[in-house]
């Protein structure tokens, strides 16, 4: 056997091979000791990866292949309706995830890319804020494609972070009111947008969805890279409070993966898996169906479904909309 032959795969090496292979993270722990577990050797890895029908669609450059296998993939087996008290440990689930990254790595949990590692991030905070503004400018570019007038008033972010969309958001809205989960990303965004001189923001520790359903009188519902990091019963539970609540002649974007390909999600086996917090994050999808179905009951309005990048590979989309 040859010596690479005999190189241990760890934990290391196949997070590696998500980033370098497929562009993104592993979408949970229990699939990474999988991949230790099936793979005796590193070059039995890469061919696993190498050969896996998300690599071949994401490095296919025909536009056909990728758009046909889509539209003939079944839908495998996602668990949306739960019961509550599978709900209520789904959600503290992600809550203890969340609130350990956002102690351990509260920069590179929003952009997981090396540089935004605490080790390197002093080097490098000045790239990590600035890019906000670009996300922050999808409104704009989903208003003018869609002709529809610019919103105002009282913006909700989902997933706020540590402020990096926040503060351009924050120019382009009245208020806004700023949520996250973890309670150390959002100490560094009052901390950010303190120093920053912005005065219009509100926060909230998302400790219940119910505390979602008090906040009244929102305009704008924004939420980018934030919802599928949450199993599907969250993603829909989140999405029907929010879009209820938007004011009439409000609008919402927002992104969530919808198609990936191989996913599936059984909350039974879910609660039985065991992730260790704070080390990686997880990466869930839901039925575009469902998406589109929460929209309309909530009086919601679609002006354009866009596919984007935001997990680094195909299957997820932008919705932008109103609320007549």
């Amino acid at each position: 056997m040859k010596p690479e032959e005999r190189s241990e795969v760890s934990r290391d090496v196949v997070v590696g091979a998500y980033q370098a292979l497929l562009g993104r993270q592993p979408e949970s722990e229990q699939v990474i000791r999988k991949h230790i577990e099936q793979n005796k050797s590193v070059k039995d890895l890469l061919s696993a990866f190498l050969n896996s029908a998300e690599f071949k669609q994401k490095t296919n450059i025909d536009y056909r292949s990728q758009v046909g296998a889509a539209v003939r993939r079944p839908l495998n087996s996602i668990d949306v309706e739960v019961p509550p008290e599978m709900f209520s440990r789904l959600f503290e689930r992600v809550r203890d995830q969340w609130m350990a990254l956002g102690q351990s790595e509260p920069f590179w949990s929003v952009l997981s890319h090396a540089r935004f590692r605490m080790a390197n991030i002093e080097k490098s905070k000045g790239e990590f804020y600035s890019s906000g503004e670009s996300s922050a400018g999808l409104i704009d570019i989903f208003c003018e494609r869609s002709k529809v007038k610019r919103p105002s008033g009282n913006c909700l972010e989902l997933g706020c972070g540590v402020g990096r969309v926040t503060r351009f958001l924050s120019k382009r809205f009245d208020n806004v009111t700023a949520i996250d989960i973890s309670e150390g990303n959002l100490n560094l965004a009052r901390e950010y947008l303190h120093e920053s001189a912005v005065s219009n923001v509100d926060f909230l520790l998302l400790r219940d969805l119910d505390q979602l359903t008090a906040i009244n009188g929102c305009d704008f519902f924004y939420s980018i890279i934030v919802l599928q990091h949450n199993p599907p019963p969250i993603i829909a539970r989140i999405l029907r409070i929010i879009l209820k609540n938007l004011r009439n002649g409000g609008g919402f974007l927002f992104q969530v993966p919808t198609h990936r390909p191989g996913y599936n999600f059984r909350v039974d086996a879910y609660l039985e898996s065991h992730d260790p917090v704070g080390v990686g994050f997880e990466m869930h999808s839901i039925p575009m169906n469902v998406v589109l179905d929460i929209i309309r009951a909530a009086g919601g309005q679609i002006k354009e479904v866009m596919a984007d990048t935001s997990i680094g590979g195909y299957g997820s989309y932008t919705f932008f909309g109103i609320k007549p």
